[in-house]
C-alpha cells in the first residue's frame, strides 16, 4: 500500500540533521503508524535479532505497526556517493574489475581470466560514468601490461597492480590488499 500524508510514520534514525529536533520521550505510536529505522549497522542488527520488532509488536498489539529497516540502503548510498564523488573512473573500474575477477574467474596460466558479458556501456552505467570514459581506461589498463581483452573475456595480467588502482595508489600497501591477493592460493 501507498503511504500518504495522512499516515502517521515515526523516523529513528542513528544521526539526524541539525534542523530536525529531537522527539521527546516517551515516544507515542498511534495505531497503523509506519515506523522506518535508518542508520548504521546498528538497525540491522536489531532487525536480524527481530527482538526490536518483537518487542514493539508486544507492546502495543493492535496498533498494527508497520516496521522498515533503511540501514543496509542508507550504507549503500553514502558508499555510492562517496565512491562517485572521491574516486576517480579508472579507481571505480579496477573495483569493478577487480570484483568480476574474484566472483567470476579463473587462474591460468596466463592469469586470473573471466568473462566479461557487460558492454562497456553496461559498465558506464554501473560505475556511474560514460562509455567512452570505460573504454579509454580499459585501454588505459591494456597498454599498462594490467590486463588483455580478448573478445568479451579478460584476462589480468597484473592482479597487484590492478588491486593497486582500486585505492588510486601506484602500489598498494600489503595491508590494503583484499582477498585477490590470495586469488586461487589454497
Amino acid at each position: 500500500r501507498n503511504i500518504s500524508a495522512a499516515d502517521p510514520i515515526l523516523c529513528l534514525t542513528c544521526a539526524l540533521p541539525a534542523d530536525i529536533k529531537p522527539t521527546t520521550l516517551p515516544l507515542k505510536l498511534n495505531p497503523n503508524s509506519h515506523i522506518i529505522l535508518i542508520g548504521n549497522a546498528l538497525f540491522e542488527r536489531m532487525q536480524e535479532s527481530g527482538q526490536f520488532e518483537a518487542l514493539l509488536h508486544q507492546r502495543f498489539p493492535k496498533h498494527n505497526l508497520v516496521i522498515r529497516t533503511l540501514a543496509w540502503r542508507y550504507r549503500y548510498m553514502t558508499s555510492l556517493v562517496e565512491e562517485l564523488s572521491l574516486k576517480e573512473v579508472s579507481h571505480r573500474l579496477a573495483r569493478f574489475l577487480c570484483e568480476r575477477a574474484l566472483k567470476l574467474g579463473v587462474r591460468t596460466r596466463r592469469g586470473v581470466e573471466f568473462p566479461l558479458e557487460e558492454t562497456n556501456q553496461q559498465i558506464a552505467a554501473e560505475i556511474g560514468t560514460v562509455r567512452d570514459l570505460v573504454s579509454r581506461n580499459l585501454r588505459r589498463f591494456v597498454d599498462r601490461r594490467i590486463i588483455k581483452m580478448e573478445l568479451r573475456k579478460v584476462i589480468v595480467l597484473d592482479l597487484a597492480e590492478l588491486e593497486a588502482q582500486t585505492v588510486g595508489s601506484k602500489r598498494a600497501s600489503s595491508e590494503a590488499r583484499p582477498a585477490l591477493a590470495s586469488f586461487g592460493r589454497s
